[in-house]
């Protein structure tokens, strides 16, 4: 609604710049395992939650160790880049704004991004985001 978009704004206005984003394609494969598993359940019942009961961070653990955070966000419906930022950011009916804290967490440096097809919604993006050191194949980075 109207308050959670002034509210928004006026996030968006105080907000420092953030080190950019990194794609990395175990987050890539995170995200589409959930997606696809939502897609499949049709169980938005406990969200973050897949059907094997695991969480984002257990999902992220199996193909990355990450030390200072680990987040996903859920965005069903929109279908341009545009609108399903602006409703992550917007966060309308979520009362913590947790997908907002999620893409705008200061120690976010690597994340992984789908969006697939849902016969009812249209399309579900799943985002899953990482931060501090990770290590992947053996090679340990500190961002």
């Amino acid at each position: 609604g109207e308050k959670a978009v002034n509210e928004a704004i006026d996030f968006l206005k105080s907000q420092e710049p953030l080190p950019v984003i990194v794609s990395h394609p175990g987050l890539q494969r995170t995200a589409l395992e959930y997606a696809e598993d939502l897609v499949e359940s049709g169980d938005f019942s406990t969200p973050h939650i897949d059907t094997r009961d695991t969480t984002p961070a257990q999902r992220i653990s199996r193909v990355m160790r990450w030390a200072k955070m680990a987040g996903e966000c859920i965005e069903v419906g929109n279908k341009t880049a545009t609108d399903i930022v602006a409703s992550l950011i917007i966060d309308d009916g979520n009362e913590e704004r947790s997908n907002r804290k999620v893409l705008f967490d200061k120690e976010a440096r690597l994340g992984g991004v789908v969006c697939i097809p849902h016969s009812v919604f249209g399309v579900i993006t799943i985002i899953d985001i990482v931060g501090g050191e990770y290590e992947n194949a053996g090679v340990t980075q500190q961002f």
